[in-house]
């Protein structure tokens, strides 16, 4: 009798199943490699666009778009001066970045400077009215390696304005206000792309050149130096992993 009530008094003592210190004995210590990511910092990749500017652009596009040259244009699929929609946008940009590394690498050889004066220039995405986020991811990047500026060390223009793409992330409800003034509020995705050289308000100009270029510090020069590599920055975390289970054997 004695045995049997020393071995329930020592079933008594273990800890159930479920309770956090069994819980706690069945997982162990690991150390998980973290990659910092500049992609998670926004504020690095989108330029911010204050209030005061966002009102201004919106109201200085309305009446660009309003324009009947610039509706042919939208309205002309093979016209790339203007730009209305994602895939177009996309290709535009992707267009522009081939023929830049290309006159990059023939440059060397013909010792003859590109006119690159007309470019597509400025997209302008509304950016707060496009779900999922995630289909934005790209143009950050695109727009910085699509810029002339991207490719020598002259930043200017002869007009003194920069020679990046400039990147507009326009405000909240903004893509049912420019559908509104394309005839479009239905179909339009939210993202317009210009070109340089374009019959234009030189008020919206103004307003786009005075939006930040885009910063992507780890390609910096990286045109400028070739073979120039960053060390990344890697870190380890300290967590715990549950245990393997064991296959059951048969």
């Amino acid at each position: 009798m004695s045995d049997k009530k020393v071995k329930n008094n020592n079933n008594n003592k273990r800890p159930a199943s479920n309770s956090l210190k069994a819980l706690a004995t069945k997982r162990r210590q690991v150390f998980k490699p973290v990659l910092d990511s500049p992609y998670n910092d926004e504020e690095i990749i989108w330029p911010t666009v204050e209030p005061s500017q966002n009102a201004g652009i919106l109201k200085e596009l309305a009446s660009f778009l309003q324009k009947d040259s610039v509706k042919k244009c939208i309205e002309d699929a093979k016209d790339a001066r203007i730009t209305a929609g994602f895939n177009s946008t996309t290709k535009a940009l992707e267009d522009q970045a081939r023929i830049l590394r290309h006159q990059k690498k023939t440059k060397k050889k013909n010792k003859k400077k590109e006119d690159n004066s007309i470019i597509t220039k400025y997209i302008i995405i509304c950016r707060y009215d496009i779900q999922p986020r995630m289909l934005l991811d790209h143009f950050p990047m695109l727009c910085y390696t699509s810029s002339p500026g991207f490719y020598d060390s002259d930043q200017q223009d002869g007009d003194g304005d920069s020679r990046r793409v400039k990147l507009v992330a326009l405000s909240k409800n903004s893509k049912d206000f420019i559908g509104n003034q394309l005839n479009k509020s239905k179909d339009f995705s939210g993202i317009i792309s210009m070109q340089t050289g374009m019959e234009s308000s030189e008020k919206l100009v103004a307003m786009l050149e005075s939006i930040p270029d885009i910063k992507i510090p780890w390609l910096d020069n990286i045109q400028m130096k070739e073979g120039l590599y960053q060390k990344p920055v890697l870190k380890l975390l300290k967590t715990s992993a549950p245990l393997s289970a064991k296959k059951n054997q048969r």
